[in-house]
Parts: structure tokens; C-alpha cells; sequence
């Protein structure tokens, strides 16, 4: 037994064997033994003592064991238990030692956060400080208390750790921290400790605040019992009442309640209650319950005049409103309020609470402030449902606002809530009703599908606001192209005109949609539109907004670059107000820019493609090849030369490969015409396959690389078949319109041909035919028969407009050619030439459309390069013979669209450069289109004043490269530099500077240069860029101001130093030699570190003004620069000088009321009894007094100046006071001595001089005062003569005191005598008294 019992306690017990051994032979410990608990020890006791104690064993029979077999195995078995605990002890030793290595390389904060107390207060024990803090700057007690840790928080305290202690954030205390988790323990500990029980967190938190927040019971008794506050606010003014009802903690409530906590406190800010916030946060009926029955008001309301019902009605708390109801809530809006619970309940969706709410009554038409009802918030919100019930119980459905006359109808088609706007028309809403209507309202926000119910229930799309905005003008403005469609479809108008007179394309272009835009041309807007009053074309409202790809597309679409806009703005001005560099260089690179495409070899080679370009994206197969149609008979003159140039081509070879005599026979033009087409329109058809074989090659891509599900799929088809089936759509349409506009101009064509084939010579016909067809393809209108009759005739002549509108005459008149002169292009060449950039473009964005998707364009070039140099030479040769000094015989080749001069064009200027155009024989460069220096008529801004003005470098190096002038001058004569050195744009001045311009261009009126309009501006980076290009430093203005000047009146301390480094003048006058300084300039205007500076760098600090003798300090008194006074009275400035008025400087503050100045004056020695001025005899009092600066004159009063002192007419400060009406400053005078009634050199004593001027409180305040007093007579006389009404009022309330006064004083008067005589006869009857008395004795 004794064996079994060893062998089972083997594990346990004998690793301490041989410390118990140790221990009952009476040795102690070693170091390196470890200790162990009670229980253990007993065990080990008691199994020590069965070992050693054999022989007392017995067996169960009581005899003991004698054989000495069981012996020795005992002996045995308790021999090798002893071994194997020496062996474990070992192995234990090892294990401890690691631990305790181990221990000490964990920090402080890891056995804090592990609750390892044993680890904790040996680090304690080892000198580790209580008080250290985590990372996050917590201190290790509040680690302690927020994880409920009681020992170790024991273990801190008895360490000295800070109970206080918020660590370095200084959010919570360790306080907080326990209350927060509900630890009664910790609070108690902490509490023992000392703790605060009513610190503040850094958000306003006790620690009560945060139990009653956790709901914690038990550590809100704890804490009211230790003294917490009841009423204390955080940051957000809640109570712990409050914060318990927001959780919902009835049970808190309750404790809080019987303390004595207020059940109605609210919060400062938001006006909360404790009812409130239980209604609406949570919606704790229970707590609700509680308050309610504790007495909480119901009707307290909050800063937004909120209820409790309708704080639970906001968040559609069903239950707690029907209490709330059953309490005697009121269910309408109260008083005050800005909504009723239904509209708030409305709003949210809650179709439970609403329907209770009107079960209790509720109106159905009360409306917020905002004017909405119910309704309008259901159908705002899109509450689907909302809207239903309230229609259900008849709630008005046209019910509108009073100002903007929106109904619920307009509010659901704003927000796009398909099924309100359903519901409401099926209860019958008007379509029609509001300053906006719903179809406007849904076309401004892109609503599609509402745009199609309401047109489905005969909407009308012509239906205008105020301001004249229709539909159609808010879909085109926000870019729904597709909203769109459906309202042109509808039949909108698609040239309507707003207030202002834009129409849908002007806003489209605005607002730089670029797809709307091209969708309205491609029904038909004129892209030419101009505002009524020409303020605005389409094209200028994208330029002045800088949108390049809608700019682009109206200039290839027609759009005229050249029209004068109202003040003669033109679109280069409007593109350079905002600084649009890339939009001002497409326009000047027009029209040659659209022709970029176009190669100069017959070989069109691409760019070479990359490997990723080269790498395909879907099998090569797939990929869809546009080829435009070939003719076999196609004259081979049309054919692309090998030299790498297109030769000139003869117009007669072109018509006699085509096997026909113009003269005779009318097929050629027609037949042309019609193949031009047909070439056209088939390329078009390819397109139209390419972009619907790129859609399929995308979503294919897209297959390829996501997951998609099968629904995915089925929905991108489904997406990609109605976007192409829509793209069909608008092509379809567009070339409807083409189709339709090119079949009347080819009937136009053959009617004109018919006409003039008689008689008509080759070139008669060419010219004819080739106008014909640009129109054709540009669809352009204008009457061939003008330009046939006279092909050097001006289209834009009023004469030709007028005859454009009669029939064709029947005589032919044979066409004269033209003299060859240098004169500019005329209007109607202009516009033709435009005819054949229109057409250019069409092909251009063909090809970039299709290099955008990777299609082969090669075939398609060579005919059309071929085709437009052809073309282009016949316009020079036949039609442009005044296009500059253009060589006629110098063909036209693709190279020639390329080329770009820099330089700009000698002999013509104000005029872009066109590429492509060289100097004739003359060496006279043609002119362009486009007038790179036109002005506006009222500033005469060109675009580069306005670029420099704004500071856009890349545009102004841009127009300078294109040959702006660089002088040119606007209506002020500012030149560019000088309007870029004033607004301080330093790149700007350099480019300016490196392209020669004037840096001594001087403005007209003001005679200012730019280095001045730098210097008066501060601009020190412009001034430091003109001085280093040696502008003239010292250059004087209109007012004789140099730079320096000009810097120092404006204070600019860094300009002033730079300008004297560089050698200003530093005692420049103006005027003359003896004018104003530039110290003089800085100290008037208060610049104390300017003053400084040029004090410090040599300035003549008692230089005088010739012509009124004024230095430096006497203007900065004068102007009450106080600061600048202390540093020129420091640095021995003459504090008693005077000016040529007779002023010393205390008398200039003086005349200001400048008391700060006069205290610095009067500090370092000025005389306030100085002698007074020589002409008036004033002093710095009588100045004050006579201003009435109160503070000046108790100032000098305090410093000793003399009250009674009297200027050249006799009158004395208290008497310019009352003069002046300054009651505060006689009121002073008087109490400092002032004599009340001495009279000036024409004996008028103050309170006349007062009562003259009817100043009514002045009279007053003196009539209690003076002992003499004006006659009536001499009052009414005064009166009299006034013939101001208010005067006269006012004089009459001042006789009114008089008189008043005088009674008081008879009364006082009659007083004093009455007593005076009782006193008299008092006297008398005890002399009577004593004589009869002495006569009794005798």
C-alpha cells in the first residue's frame, strides 16, 4: 500500500522530497531551493513520515511486517522516490531560472496588461517606478482598473501609484476607468485610496457620468454615496440622468431620482431632457414609462422645438409615441415648433407611426418651415408606402409652397421616386403646377424614366420657368443626353431661347457636355446662336469656360470663330479671360488643326505599334476593317503620287477622264455629287459596324477577365444591347437630317446647273460645282448664283444678302477674273473656306474615331488627301485669288498642313499666323481668320492683356509665339507688362521682358511704369526681375512719385531695401526738391519698420515740406501713428516743431483726439501749455475741447494744461465744449474748475452758446449749473430767426429747460428768502423777548 501510494503521488509530491528531507533533519532552505504552499508541505509531511516510519507499520491483522523481503522493498521503493525527486528539483531549477530570465525581460506595461501580479511587484520590488505609462500614454493603474484587475490594482496603490493619474492624454482617470466597467471592487479600492470621486474627463465626463452610461447600479450608489455631483454637464450638457435614460438603464434612473438628481434639467446647447433623449435614442419604453410617471414634462422642447413625441416620432418609436399620446401629448404641431410629429414620421418612412398619429388626430395639412407637408416629405424622401396611406386618407395631393410652388409630385420627380410620382398622378396630381414643373425637375436631374411616364401622360415639354428655362434647357445644362432625346422626341423645342436668350446647345456648350453637344447638332441646332443682346455665342460660352473637346467639335461642326460679340469680344477674348491656353491655341491653329491627320507621302505609314499594341486583346479575326468603297473607273489622276507629294491636279483632265464635256451635259456634277455620297454614306454604315463590333469585343475583354455570374452576364448584354440599340437610334436620326439637307442642296445644285449651263464656260461650271459641294457636305445654305455672277463679290455685303432673297435672274453674266491684290481675305471667302474646313473635319474625326479603335485607316486617307488637296488647289487657283500673296501656280500639298511658323507675319499684324502659308515673292506673309490682337470696345482688352492680367504663363508665351502685340495699350494704356507687374505675375513679366517689350512703357493717365506699379503694389519678385533688366529706378509719375516713394507710402520694407541697394535716391522729394519724402510717406501712413529701415539707412529725419513746413513727425501726429511717433521722438525728432499753421505736434494729435500720440508727445517733453498758435491763439485743450476728444482732454488736463485759457475770440475750452455739444467733455471741464459762466469777446456765456446750437442735454446739464441765465426775450428773438426745422425743435426743448431752470431757481430763491424772513422775525421776536425780560428786572 504504503508503495502504491508513492508510486501514484509520483508526480506530485516527489519533486519536493528532498526539501522536506532537508526539512525534518532541521537544515533550512538553500538559495537555490524554491518554497511551496502549505498543502503541499503536508503532503509531503505526512508521506515522508510514512517512509521513514516503516517499522511502525502494521498489517491489517496487527502484526508487523518482520520479513525482511518487505523491508527491503519498502526501502527500495522509497530510495528511488528520493533519487527521482533530486532529479526533478534539478530539472526544476533549470526551468526556474529561465523563467526568472524570462520575467526580466518582460516590460512593465505586458504584465500589467497580463494581470501578473507576482511579476508586477517583483518589477515594483526592483525599483520599476507605479507611475510609468503605455504607449498610448495610459497610465499603468488605469490599465489595471479598465480590465477589473483588483490585486494588481491593490499591488499599484501600496506601490504609491498616482490614483489621479490620466497619463499623458489626460483623458479618464483610474476612477473612470472602473465606473466604466462596472468594477464595484476597484471603485471602493480607489475610493479608499483618495480618489476624486468628481473629476472631469478632457470631454466634461465624471465618473458617475460613465457608470450611469454602462448601467451599472451598484457603482452608482457607490459613487452618490462618496459625494458624486448629480447635475454635472459634459461636453455634449448631458447629465448622468440624462445618459442613463439614453441607454435605457431604468433601474439608474431610479437611484439617481431618489438622490435628488432633477428630472427636467436639459442640456445647454441642444436643449435635451432626459425624455428626449429616451424617445428618440433607442426608443426605451420602459424608461419612458419611469420618467413619465416621476414627472418628466412632455412637452419640453428641444433647440430645434422638439417634442417627446416628436423626438420618437423622428425615429418611429411606434410604442413609446402611444404612450406618450395616452399621457396627453399633443399630436399636432405646438407652438413655436417648426413640424408636427406626422411630417417627422412622414419623413422617416413610418407608415405604423403615421397611421397612429392620424388614428389620434393628426392634421394631414400642417407644413413644416419649409413649407412641405406630410405628403411632400413622403414623396421628397420617396417613401413609397408613406405616400399611399396619405393619399388613402385623403391628404391634399396639389397641395404646393408659397414661394418656389412645389407640390409632392414636383419633390418625387426631383428625386427620381418612379412609384410616388405614379401614385400621386393616379390620385389625380397636376403635371403642370409650380414655378418648376415636375418634367423640368426630373430633366434636371437625369431622371429617364420619370421624363417617359410624364410625357406618356401629355407633359408639356414646352412649359417654361421665370427665367424662360424649359425642360429640355435643364437636361442639356446637367448633361442627360438621353433625358434628352425624349423630350426632342417629345417635340421641345430644340432652338428655344431662355431669359437671356441661350438655347439648349449654349448651355450644353457651357457647361462643356461634349456628348449633349454633339447630339443636339446632330438634330439640327444651330451651332451659329447668339444671345439676344450678341453677349454669348455657343462657341464663346465653351471658350470663356475653357472646354477644348466641345470647342473642337463646334469649329468642325461650323461654328464661326470669327463673330464680334457685343463690346467687340471675340473668341480668343473669351477663352483668354479664364486663362485657357489649350482652347486660345486650338483657335489659332484653326482650321489647319483638324487637318493634322493628313500624311505628306503616298506611302501612309502608322506608328509603329507597341508590344502591348501588338499583343491582341480578342482573336485577330475579330477584329472589324473599315474600307472605304473604291470605284473601278476612278480617274487615275486621283491616285496618290510615289514622289511623296500630291501633284497639282487639272481640272479640265479630271472632266475629260471622265468621258464628259461639262458644257453640254449635266451628269458630271450630279453624278460627283452622288458618289461623294455614296462614299460617305457607306463609310459611315462600316463606322457604325466598328463601334458594334468594339461594344462585343469589350464585353467579351470583360468575360475574359472578371467572374462574372450568370446574371452579371445577362445584364451586361442586356446593357450592351440597349446602349448600341440607342447609339443606332441617334445615327439613324443624324443621317436622316444629312440625308434630308443633302437632297435639297442637290437640287438646289441641278436647278442653278440647269440655269447657267447654257453659255457657261469651264471654269464658270467648276466654280459652281465646287461651292456647290462643299455646301453640300457642310450643309451650309447659301446661293450659288451670287457667287457664280461674280466670284470676287463679298457674301457678306447687306447688298448680296438682299439679293439672296430674290429669284435667280435669267441673264448669265460671264464671270471676270479677279485682279490680283494683297488685300485681305473678304467675309465671303472666309466663310467658303470654312465650307471646305467643315468638310475636312467630317473625315477628321471619322479617322479618329477609328484610330481610337485600333482600325486600319490607310485606305481610307489616301482618297481623301488626294480628294482635299485637289480640292484646296482649285479654291486657291479659281476662288482665292486674294488669299495674301499665295502663289496660284504653287500647289497645295499635305505637307503644307503641317507646317507651323514661329515668327509672326511681317506687313500684316494683329493676325495669327495660318500654317502652311509662306511669304510670296514680296515677302509679305498671307493674313489669317483670326485677329490675335482684337480688342474689346469698352477696355480695350486684347487676349493677351487679359492673360497677362491673370497671370496664365503658358498663354502668354502662347500668344506672344503666335505675334501679339506687345505694346498694345487698353483704354487706361496699360500695356501687358505693366498689367502683369501690377498683379504681380513674375513669369509672366519674364516672358514679357524676353520678348522685348517696353520696360519703360508708361502708363497714360498716370504716367506709372511698371517698375512703379510693382513698388506700389509690393510685388518684391517683380521688382527684383525689373531692376536686374535696369529699369529706371528713379522714374517720377504724375504725381512725382518715384518707386521708392510709392514703396514706402505703401509700407513694403524688402522693396525699399532692394530699390536703395540698387541706388534709389533715399531723400527724393516730390514736386520739387524740398516735396514729400519717402520717410515723410511712411510715417503719414504708419509704417513703423519702413521708418526704421530708412532711418537706419541715412533718411533726413527733420526734413520739412517746403510749402507748409511739415517733418516727418508732425504727419504721423496728424494721422495718430502713434508707434511711428515713439520711434521718430527716440531717435531726437523735434517734439516742439511746428508746421507752417502754427501746430506743434501735440496740437496736430490734438485736432485728431489722437491720446496715445499725445501721451508719447507729453512723455518725452512736450509743452501742453505751449504758446498757442499765432492766428487763432489756440492751445492742444482749446483743439480738443472745441472736437470734443474727451480722452485727449483729461490727458493734458492730468499733465498740468491750464483750463481757463482762451483762444483769439475769447473762448474758453468749456465754452467750445458747450458750442460743440460735448456733455462728457463739460462735465469734465467743469470739474476740473472751468468757470460756468464766463462769457467769450461777445459776451455769449455757454449755456447760449449751447442753447444756439439746440443742443438739448448740454442745455440741461449747464442750467443746473450756472447762476446766470439768457432773458426770454433774448431767446425768442434767437428763435426767431431759425429756419431748420430740427433746429427749431430742438431750440424750443432747450427754451423749455431754460425756462424750467429759471422757475426752479425762483422757487429755491423764494425757499431761501421764506426762511430767511422766519429767521429774520425768529431774531426779532427774541430781541423783544430779551428786552422785556431786562425791562421786568428793572
Amino acid at each position: 500500500q504504503i508503495e502504491s501510494f508513492i508510486l501514484d503521488q509520483e508526480g506530485e509530491t516527489m519533486p519536493c522530497l528532498p526539501q522536506l528531507v532537508h526539512v525534518s533533519a532541521g537544515e533550512g532552505p538553500s538559495d537555490d531551493q524554491i518554497s511551496v504552499d502549505a498543502e503541499t508541505q503536508a503532503r509531503l509531511e505526512a508521506l515522508l513520515e510514512a517512509a521513514c516510519c516503516i517499522g511502525k507499520l502494521s498489517t491489517s491483522d496487527g502484526k508487523a511486517f518482520a520479513d525482511p523481503e518487505v523491508l527491503r522493498r519498502l526501502s527500495s521503493s522509497v530510495s528511488c522516490a528520493l533519487d527521482e525527486a533530486a532529479a526533478a528539483l534539478s530539472k526544476m531549477k533549470q526551468e526556474t531560472g529561465s523563467m526568472s530570465e524570462q520575467c526580466n525581460k518582460r516590460s512593465l506595461v505586458e504584465a500589467c496588461s497580463e494581470g501578473d501580479v507576482g511579476t508586477v511587484r517583483a518589477m515594483l520590488c526592483e525599483g520599476r517606478s507605479a507611475n510609468e505609462t503605455t504607449e498610448d500614454g495610459e497610465s499603468l493603474l488605469s490599465l489595471a482598473c479598465s480590465a477589473g484587475y483588483y490585486e494588481l490594482a491593490e499591488v499599484l496603490l501600496r506601490m504609491h501609484a498616482n490614483v489621479e493619474d490620466c497619463g499623458a492624454k489626460g483623458e479618464c482617470t483610474p476612477l473612470m476607468e472602473a465606473s466604466s466597467g462596472g468594477y464595484c471592487d476597484i471603485v471602493r479600492l480607489l475610493l479608499s485610496h483618495g480618489a476624486d470621486v468628481n473629476a472631469t474627463s478632457n470631454t466634461g465626463n465624471t465618473a458617475l457620468t460613465y457608470a450611469c452610461c454602462g448601467g451599472y447600479v451598484d457603482v452608482v450608489r457607490i459613487l452618490v454615496d462618496a459625494g458624486a455631483e448629480l447635475e454635472c454637464h459634459n461636453e455634449n450638457g448631458h447629465t448622468p440622468l440624462m445618459e442613463a435614460a439614453s441607454g435605457g438603464h431604468v433601474g439608474v434612473a431610479e437611484v439617481l431620482l431618489e438622490r435628488g438628481a432633477g428630472i427636467n434639467t436639459h442640456s445647454n446647447e441642444f436643449k435635451e431632457s432626459a425624455l428626449t433623449l429616451a424617445c428618440y435614442k433607442g426608443g426605451h419604453l420602459q424608461m419612458v414609462r419611469f420618467l413619465l410617471q416621476a414627472g418628466a414634462d412632455q412637452e419640453h422642447k428641444t433647440d430645434e422645438m422638439h417634442t417627446a413625441l416628436m423626438e420618437a416620432s423622428m425615429d418611429g418609436h411606434v410604442e413609446v409615441a402611444r404612450l406618450l399620446l395616452d399621457s396627453g401629448a399633443q399630436v399636432n404641431m405646438p407652438a413655436d415648433s417648426f413640424e408636427s410629429p406626422l411630417t417627422l414620421a412622414a419623413c422617416g418612412g413610418h407608415v405604423e407611426l403615421a397611421e397612429l398619429l392620424i388614428q389620434r388626430g393628426a392634421s394631414l395639412e400642417e407644413v413644416n418651415d419649409e413649407g412641405y407637408t406630410p405628403l411632400m416629405e413622403a414623396a421628397r424622401e420617396g417613401h413609397e408606402e408613406m405616400v399611399a396611406l396619405l393619399l388613402a386618407k385623403n391628404a391634399i395631393v396639389n397641395a404646393k409652397t408659397e414661394e418656389t410652388q412645389e407640390t409632392a409630385l414636383t419633390l418625387a420627380c426631383c428625386g427620381g421616386f418612379l412609384e410616388c410620382a405614379e401614385l400621386l398622378v393616379k390620385a389625380g396630381a397636376d403635371i403642370e403646377i409650380g414655378c418648376s414643373t415636375p418634367l423640368m425637375e426630373a430633366a434636371q436631374e437625369g431622371q429617364l424614366e420619370l421624363v417617359k411616364f410624364l410625357i406618356q401622360q401629355d407633359s408639356n415639354v414646352h412649359a417654361t420657368t421665370s427665367s424662360g428655362d424649359t425642360a429640355l434647357s435643364y437636361a442639356c445644362e446637367h448633361g442627360h443626353t438621353d433625358v434628352a432625346d425624349q423630350l426632342l422626341a417629345a417635340g421641345a423645342n430644340l432652338e428655344h431661347e431662355t431669359e437671356g436668350g441661350r438655347t439648349p446647345l449654349m448651355k450644353a456648350a457651357r457647361a462643356g457636355h461634349l456628348c449633349t453637344v454633339q447630339f443636339l447638332i446632330s438634330r439640327g441646332a444651330d451651332v451659329n446662336r447668339t444671345t439676344r443682346n450678341n453677349e454669348h455665342s455657343v462657341l464663346s460660352l465653351a471658350c470663356v469656360c475653357g472646354h477644348l473637346s466641345v470647342v473642337e467639335l463646334l469649329l468642325c461642326q461650323g461654328a464661326d470663330p470669327m463673330h464680334k460679340l457685343k463690346d467687340g469680344s471675340t473668341m480668343l477674348l473669351e477663352a483668354a479671360k479664364g486663362g485657357h491656353t489649350q482652347v486660345v491655341q486650338f483657335l489659332l491653329d484653326f482650321p489647319i488643326n483638324i487637318m493634322s491627320l493628313m500624311p505628306d507621302n503616298s506611302q501612309v505609314t502608322l506608328p509603329s505599334p507597341t508590344p502591348e499594341q501588338l499583343a491582341p486583346r480578342v482573336p485577330t479575326q475579330s477584329l472589324p476593317m473599315v474600307v472605304p468603297p473604291q470605284e473601278p473607273d476612278e480617274a487615275p489622276e486621283l491616285q496618290l503620287a510615289t514622289g511623296g507629294a500630291v501633284e497639282p491636279v487639272n481640272v479640265e483632265q479630271i472632266i475629260e477622264a471622265s468621258g464628259e464635256n461639262p458644257s453640254s451635259k449635266t451628269r458630271t456634277a450630279e453624278s460627283i455629287v452622288e458618289e461623294a455620297q455614296g462614299k460617305l454614306n457607306e463609310l459611315e454604315h462600316r463606322i457604325k459596324e466598328a463601334i458594334e463590333k468594339n461594344a462585343q469585343l469589350k464585353s467579351i475583354e470583360m468575360l475574359q477577365t472578371d467572374q462574372l455570374t450568370k446574371e452579371k452576364v445577362e445584364e451586361l448584354y442586356k446593357t450592351r444591347e440597349e446602349q448600341i440599340h440607342k447609339k443606332q437610334k441617334i445615327l439613324e436620326e443624324l443621317q436622316k437630317v444629312e440625308r434630308e439637307l443633302q437632297l435639297k442642296t442637290q437640287q438646289q445644285l441641278k436647278k442653278h446647273y440647269l440655269e447657267m449651263k447654257q453659255g457657261e464656260n469651264q471654269r464658270g461650271f467648276i466654280h459652281c460645282y465646287l461651292v456647290s459641294f462643299i455646301l453640300s457636305k457642310s450643309t451650309i445654305s447659301i446661293p450659288i448664283y451670287v457667287y457664280k455672277q461674280n466670284p470676287s463679290c463679298v457674301l457678306g455685303d447687306p447688298s448680296v444678302t438682299a439679293a439672296t432673297q430674290t429669284e435667280v435672274p435669267s441673264k448669265q453674266v460671264k464671270p471676270t477674273k479677279p485682279p490680283q491684290t494683297n488685300q485681305t481675305i473678304n467675309n465671303g471667302e472666309r466663310t467658303m473656306f470654312l465650307c471646305f474646313v467643315k468638310l475636312s473635319a467630317k473625315i477628321y474625326f471619322i479617322c479618329k474615331l477609328m484610330m481610337s479603335m485600333r482600325v486600319c485607316i490607310s485606305l481610307l486617307i489616301k482618297p481623301c488627301v488626294l480628294w482635299l488637296s485637289t480640292l484646296f488647289n482649285l479654291l486657291k487657283k479659281n476662288i482665292f485669288p486674294h488669299f495674301g500673296n499665295l502663289n496660284p501656280e504653287t500647289p497645295f500639298t499635305p505637307a503644307d498642313l503641317r507646317h507651323d511658323p514661329q515668327q509672326n507675319i511681317p506687313g500684316a499684324p494683329g493676325f495669327a499666323p495660318i500654317a502652311g502659308n509662306v511669304p510670296g515673292p514680296g515677302g509679305v506673309a498671307p493674313s489669317n481668320f483670326l485677329e490675335i490682337d482684337g480688342h474689346t470696345e469698352s477696355n480695350h482688352d486684347t487676349p493677351l492683356t487679359l492673360a497677362c492680367a491673370g497671370g496664365h504663363e503658358d498663354l502668354v508665351q502662347l500668344l506672344i509665339n503666335r505675334g501679339a502685340n506687345i505694346e498694345h495699350r487698353d483704354k487706361k494704356g496699360f500695356t501687358p507688362l505693366i498689367l502683369a507687374a501690377t498683379a504681380g505675375h513674375v513669369g509672366a513679366v519674364q516672358i514679357l521682358l524676353e520678348a522685348n517689350a517696353d520696360i519703360e512703357a508708361q502708363s497714360e493717365r498716370t504716367k506709372d511704369t511698371p517698375l512703379s506699379l510693382a513698388c506700389s503694389g509690393g510685388r518684391l519678385e517683380v521688382v527684383e526681375l525689373l531692376l536686374e533688366r535696369t529699369a529706371n529706378k528713379e522714374h517720377r509719375n504724375v504725381s512725382d512719385y518715384t518707386p521708392l516713394s510709392l514703396a514706402a507710402s505703401g509700407g513694403y520694407v524688402n522693396i525699399i531695401k532692394l530699390l536703395l541697394n540698387h541706388g534709389a535716391e533715399i531723400n527724393s522729394r516730390t514736386g520739387s526738391k524740398l516735396g514729400i519724402s519717402p520717410l515723410m510717406l511712411a510715417a503719414m501712413n504708419g509704417h513703423t519698420q519702413a521708418v526704421q529701415m530708412l532711418l537706419d539707412m541715412g533718411a533726413d529725419i527733420n526734413a520739412q515740406i517746403e510749402t507748409n513746413r511739415n517733418t516727418a513727425l508732425t504727419l504721423a501726429c496728424f494721422q495718430g501713428r502713434h508707434e511711428v511717433v515713439s520711434l521718430l521722438v527716440d531717435r531726437k525728432a523735434n517734439v516742439e516743431h511746428r508746421a507752417k499753421t502754427g501746430l506743434t505736434p501735440l496740437m496736430e494729435a490734438a485736432s485728431g483726439g489722437y491720446a496715445e500720440v499725445g501721451r508719447v508727445l507729453l512723455d518725452k517733453g512736450a509743452d501742453p501749455n505751449a504758446a498757442p498758435v499765432p492766428s487763432s491763439r489756440d492751445t492742444a485743450l482749446t483743439i480738443a475741447a472745441d472736437k470734443g476728444h474727451y480722452r485727449f482732454c483729461e490727458l493734458v488736463l492730468s499733465r498740468g494744461a491750464q483750463v481757463e485759457v482762451r483762444n483769439k475770440k475769447g473762448n474758453t475750452p468749456l465754452w467750445l465744449a458747450c458750442n460743440g455739444g460735448h456733455l462728457d467733455v463739460v462735465n469734465l471741464l467743469v470739474c476740473k474748475g472751468a468757470d460756468v459762466n464766463a462769457a467769450d469777446n461777445r459776451n455769449v456765456i455757454p449755456l447760449m452758446a449751447a442753447f444756439r446750437k439746440g443742443h438739448v442735454q448740454v442745455v440741461r446739464w449747464l442750467a443746473k449749473e450756472v447762476s446766470q441765465f439768457p432773458s426770454d426775450a433774448e431767446c425768442m428773438r434767437y428763435i426767431a430767426t431759425i429756419s431748420d426745422k430740427e433746429l427749431l425743435k430742438r431750440s424750443h426743448q432747450c427754451m423749455e429747460c431754460i425756462v424750467q431752470a429759471k422757475d426752479r431757481q425762483a422757487q429755491e430763491a423764494n425757499k431761501y428768502a421764506s426762511e430767511l424772513l422766519e429767521e429774520l422775525d425768529m431774531e426779532k421776536n427774541q430781541e423783544e423777548s430779551r428786552k422785556e425780560k431786562a425791562a421786568r428786572k428793572r
